[in-house]
């Protein structure tokens, strides 16, 4: 966009994740909520989802993510973002 100009796109939110034997699942939260959208594993431990942040109010939000191996162990990491 333009410099000044509101980019109205979807965000898209980029997960590395690995472990010695494997991810099994990643789950996304945004404000304590599960995020709807699917996610996509991608080469390389990358996985991929989409957070529609234009119905969000502006301000800071958090975002969860958990990791899940193939052993059930997780980790779970916290990120702000602003709208």
């Amino acid at each position: 966009p333009a410099a000044g100009a509101l980019d109205r796109a979807v965000p898209t939110i980029k997960i590395q994740a690995s472990d010695n034997i494997g991810v099994t699942s990643v789950t996304l939260q945004v404000d304590g909520q599960p995020l709807p959208a699917p996610y996509y594993y991608q080469q390389f431990g990358l996985w991929v989802s989409y957070w529609d942040a234009r119905n969000a109010p502006p301000g800071k939000h958090q975002l969860t993510v958990t990791v899940t191996d193939a052993a059930g162990n997780t980790t779970t990491r916290d990120v702000t973002v602003t709208r």
